[in-house]
């Protein structure tokens, strides 16, 4: 009977062992599943992520891409910058050399407007002596009471002149001569000319056309 009693006190030892085996088995399986269950979401939050970091790669590949054709248009701009500001300088200095020879132009431009209005004062100077040399207008009135004398240069002075005079016998001489050149060189020639028909009407009477040339044509030969 204590046999007996052993054996049913270890049996139902082994079967509350066998209980408690079951019921760790059970919370074992729980476990199990939820650790699956946490494994499968964390799987398919890998996959996201792996997924998410694919897509980031590609988006910094992109801005990589994009920072690197940047960078080459900045490189591009900066050369056209230096080449803009090189451009720039020479055409400064230029702007400048132009400047200076503006001002420099200028000033020989009034240097040579104060040459030419010294030469035009000279010359209408010259033009005041030539018509003082021509026969008076009073003088004309005296001889040739009707008369009219059309005299227009072409120049200020003129190589045209014309000559009156009345000698003693009442007879009226008239020359009108055109002489070699225009301007000044003609007006020194017509001064010479009138010189020299004063010379030898007035005073050696000669009265003859064709001596009278001949004359005033040595006499500028001398």
């Amino acid at each position: 009977i204590a046999h007996y009693k052993r054996s049913v006190k270890n049996l139902l030892q082994d079967k509350t062992n066998l209980a408690a085996i079951s019921v760790s088995i059970s919370d074992l399986k729980q476990e199990r599943e939820k650790f699956e269950s946490e494994k499968k979401a964390l799987e398919e939050k890998n996959n996201k992520l792996w997924q998410m970091s694919e897509k980031v790669y590609k988006e910094k590949r992109k801005v990589d891409e994009l920072y690197g054709k940047l960078n080459s248009e900045k490189e591009k701009l900066e050369v056209e910058k230096k080449n803009f500001q090189e451009k720039n300088k020479k055409l400064w200095v230029q702007s400048i050399s132009m400047h200076k020879e503006k001002d420099r132009i200028d000033a020989l431009k009034k240097e040579v407007e104060k040459k030419h209005q010294d030469i035009i004062d000279s010359i209408n100077y010259a033009k005041k002596i030539q018509e003082a040399i021509l026969p008076a207008e009073e003088y004309l009135k005296e001889i040739l009471p009707e008369h009219f004398i059309l005299f227009n240069p072409r120049d200020i002075v003129s190589g045209d002149f014309y000559w009156c005079y009345k000698t003693k016998e009442e007879k009226i001489l008239f020359f009108c001569a055109d002489s070699t050149g225009h301007g000044v060189p003609g007006a020194f020639m017509s001064m010479i000319g009138n010189s020299l028909i004063d010379e030898m009407v007035i005073e050696k009477n000669i009265r003859k056309p064709d001596e009278i040339l001949n004359e005033m044509r040595n006499g500028i030969m001398r």
